[in-house]
């Protein structure tokens, strides 16, 4: 708890508690959590956090305190079993791992313990999952506070589903889990992946549900590249070095078009194409690959043009 970066003063800001659950016999997803503390990115970009493992593993150092020293941040234990992979063929509901049992286990020592509430949102993240934090309150702002339990929904497939590499809920839906969760339970979740059981959870316990399909970029659903800067989260990233290629480009991303710069594809002005360059002909960062960079504006044809915004209605070569 505690481990993330201090909170945006001034405005509103919704507070979040992210968690993950991490395979502590998986190294790349150990040194992967690891990498996110000692970064201060992901989970840990949040006002609080945990990681709960099958066994007590040491992450790294958490917050610093007066005297120097470091809080020595460790997963909590959730000593639920091994699960197998789903067969769809078999009559499970997932080809992906059956792992129900291990996020019901976490969400119960989650909800005892306290840890979610007092924040505007709870974040379970995938361990693989580029996330970005200050990204989802961006996304939530305008649902919080919210007194009715919702959660989102994330992918459109054959409807409106829930994929697990990122799960958002609402305080309200954490209280309506402690006060009537203990039902779900009783779900036939057995051959089923822990969204699916999440997902009919809330329902089942009057949750709202809401719609944001620029939450995650994800390879099995919704899927995006990393330089789009809605886009809250990129799934699955299997290694330290996949995870934090996605987050430079990602970031790096942002950080363009913070400054201002676009790439112009076709300026009808040859001495001076960029305050020449027509709307439709102007790509932003985080919404085309050309937009994502000088090089990626210059790999996208002859009449390129790498700009830059310097005054509200003046542009000038980047």
């Amino acid at each position: 708890m505690g481990m993330g970066f201090p909170r945006k003063q001034g405005p509103f800001w919704p507070t979040l508690f992210c968690w993950s659950v991490m395979n502590y016999e998986n190294p790349n997803e150990v040194a992967t959590i690891k990498g996110q503390l000692r970064n201060r990115t992901g989970i840990f970009g949040c006002d609080n956090a945990a990681v709960l493992s099958g066994k007590i593993v040491h992450l790294g150092d958490g917050h610093r305190m007066p005297n120097g020293s470091y809080v020595q941040v460790h997963t909590w234990l959730n000593p639920a079993h091994s699960v197998p992979m789903g067969n769809l063929q078999g009559g499970d509901h997932t080809n992906s791992f059956k792992n129900a049992d291990i996020f019901i286990n976490a969400w119960d020592i989650l909800t005892k313990s306290g840890a979610v509430f007092g924040h505007d949102w709870t974040a379970k993240v995938d361990p693989d999952a580029v996330f970005f934090a200050h990204r989802l309150r961006r996304h939530v702002k305008r649902f919080t506070p919210g007194h009715a339990p919702m959660w989102f929904k994330n992918c459109e497939f054959h409807g409106a589903k829930l994929y697990g590499a990122l799960e958002v809920f609402n305080e309200a839906a954490m209280q309506a889990y402690k006060a009537k969760g203990a039902g779900c339970k009783n779900l036939p979740w057995a051959g089923w992946g822990e969204d699916e059981w999440i997902d009919t959870c809330m329902q089942q316990i009057g949750g709202q549900p809401q719609i944001d399909y620029k939450l995650v970029g994800d390879h099995r659903c919704m899927s995006a590249e990393c330089y789009d800067i809605e886009r809250v989260a990129f799934h699955d990233y299997k290694s330290e070095a996949l995870y934090y290629d996605c987050w430079k480009k990602s970031t790096e991303a942002e950080r363009i078009k913070d400054g201002g710069y676009f790439c112009c594809t076709y300026g009808q002005d040859k001495a001076d194409p960029c305050n020449a360059c027509q709307p439709t002909n102007q790509q932003w960062p985080g919404k085309s690959y050309c937009g994502g960079s000088n090089w990626s504006c210059h790999h996208c044809g002859p009449t390129t043009t790498w700009c830059r915004m310097v005054e509200k209605n003046r542009a000038e070569l980047a």
